[in-house]
């Protein structure tokens, strides 16, 4: 089994291309191949390569799929019609969540993701087409949904939620910098592989090289004699008159599987790096994981959160809405899952304060609401009155 067979099969690279597969290769060149020497060189890297990427995509879109969508009016937080569907049932095919993921991955890997609303049901589009024959009225054409699902009509710009990033750099980055990996990973394979091999000499007498039945003995000798003894674990070997076998002992050192796994090590820092992921969190280290679960929600959530966050509020938020105070953006707030108890002293500050309600630290917490007055208003506790001022709420 060739490596790259290997590494896919024990990292889950599939077969069937898909959109991010085929974006690595896009976005590495790797189209026709002259040799197959050059085609299974092209696997290795696309499956390392797909690895890395992958588990640093799946981590963010997770992450976001987790988040919550928070719509506000100057009466404050709203939980209607947009508020469902942005957050419960988007369309009749996917819930929040995978509706949510489905925007990530497809953000992160192509660099743009259009979402259309269609009878009432918001979908991210398969497959589109830009027109911008007119820059400042571009329009999107031959959109379908749910798969092979034809609109049959043209969109504007402002009929739609359309989100674009400029970290290009991330992709490029990574088809770039892990060429020369999958090349060391290959190498290391192939080094671990000799090192742990059989090897020997074989001394043929000048009589039987001369022999009538030296190719017959010697083909019977190498091909099927040998094959077998070195395949299996316990075996004799008989040898013919005028041959004599040699074993040639193991260096001391051998490479071991641990540099193939150091080779990964670093790919997947690399991929953090890209994707301003903390490496541990990539690895599975779970040393320092609070303080690592806040670098990942500063440095990659949290932005990733802010350009979907405004690219709904920019298409849902009307200048008749803005002006009465309606606003929305993708909170990260539930990621990050807090034990109640451990947060106890910081929870009796912000309520004492008059910083939040009742109602939203428990949200915070995912706990019930309470529907009374009291568990909605604001408290100010005396120590944090001004001297002569009343109790306010």
């Amino acid at each position: 089994m060739k490596f790259s067979e290997k590494f896919k099969k024990l990292f889950g690279y599939k077969s069937e291309p898909d959109s991010i597969t085929v974006e690595m290769q896009a976005a590495s060149g790797l189209k026709d191949f002259t040799s197959d020497d050059e085609y299974n060189q092209a696997l290795d890297f696309a499956a390392l390569q797909h690895f890395a990427s992958r588990l640093a995509i799946g981590y963010i879109s997770n992450s976001i799929s987790a988040c919550e969508f928070r719509i506000f009016n100057k009466s404050g937080e709203l939980f209607g019609d947009d508020y469902y569907q942005l957050n419960v049932k988007p369309n009749i095919y996917q819930t929040a969540s995978e509706f949510k993921q489905q925007i990530t991955k497809i953000l992160i890997t192509k660099g743009e993701v259009l979402i259309i609303e269609h009878a009432g049901q918001l979908a991210v589009a398969d497959n589109y087409l830009l027109l911008t024959d007119n820059p400042l009225k571009p329009v999107f054409t031959q959109v379908s949904i749910f798969g092979n699902f034809q609109t049959n009509r043209n969109y504007n710009i402002d009929d739609v939620i359309f989100i674009r990033h400029n970290d290009r750099q991330i992709q490029n980055f990574l088809s770039g910098i892990l060429t020369q990996y999958a090349g060391l990973m290959g190498a290391a394979a192939d080094s671990y592989k000799n090192a742990s091999g059989q090897k020997g000499i074989v001394d043929i007498t000048a009589q039987e090289l001369a022999s009538d039945k030296f190719s017959e003995n010697f083909e019977e000798l190498i091909n099927k004699r040998m094959s077998k003894f070195f395949k299996n674990p316990n075996a004799v070997m008989p040898m013919f008159e005028g041959y004599k076998y040699t074993h040639i002992p193991k260096p001391d050192k051998r490479n071991e599987p641990a540099d193939i796994n150091n080779l990964k090590d670093n790919a997947l820092s690399l991929a953090g790096a890209a994707f301003r992921i903390p490496s541990g969190i990539l690895k599975g280290d779970v040393a320092n994981i609070a303080e690592v679960e806040k670098l990942f929600i500063k440095f990659c959530l949290n932005p990733w959160a802010e350009r979907i966050g405004q690219g709904f509020c920019r298409s849902m938020v009307t200048p008749a809405r803005f002006k009465q105070g309606y606003n929305l953006f993708l909170d990260t707030a539930r990621v990050q899952l807090t034990n109640l108890f451990d947060m106890s002293a910081s929870i009796d500050k912000i309520f004492s304060n008059g910083l939040q309600s009742q109602n939203e630290i428990r949200r915070k917490f995912r706990e019930p609401v309470i529907n009374t007055p009291e568990a909605n208003a604001h408290f100010v506790t005396k120590n944090y009155e001004e001297q002569g001022g009343e109790k306010s709420e």
